[in-house]
C-alpha cells in the first residue's frame, strides 16, 4: 500500500515538473512574440512618421504650386494685356 502512495506522489510530482517545465516553455514563447510585436510596432511608428512628413511635403508642395500658378496666370494675363495695347497701337498707327 505505501509503494503504491509513493509511485503516485513520484508520478503527481513528475506531472508538477513537467508542467513547470512546459509553462516556462510557454512563458519564453510569449515574451519573444511581445518583443516580435513590440519591434513591429516600433517601425510602423517609424513608417507613420515618414509618411507624415511625407504628407505635409506634399500639401506644402501644393499650396506653393496653387500660388505660383495663381501669379504666373496672373502674369501671362498681363502680358496678354499688353500685347493687345501694342497691337492696337500697331494698328492705329498705320
Amino acid at each position: 500500500m505505501i509503494v503504491i502512495l509513493v509511485l503516485i506522489i513520484v508520478a503527481l510530482l513528475c506531472i508538477v515538473f513537467l508542467m513547470v517545465v512546459k509553462f516556462r516553455k510557454m512563458q519564453e514563447v510569449h515574451l519573444q512574440k511581445l518583443e516580435d510585436l513590440h519591434l513591429i510596432i516600433l517601425e510602423l511608428t517609424k513608417n507613420q512618421k515618414i509618411n507624415q512628413e511625407k504628407i505635409q511635403l506634399a500639401d506644402e508642395f501644393r499650396v506653393k504650386f496653387n500660388d505660383s500658378k495663381i501669379i504666373l496666370t496672373d502674369k501671362i494675363v498681363s502680358l496678354q494685356l499688353e500685347l493687345l495695347e501694342i497691337i492696337s497701337k500697331n494698328n492705329l498707327t498705320r
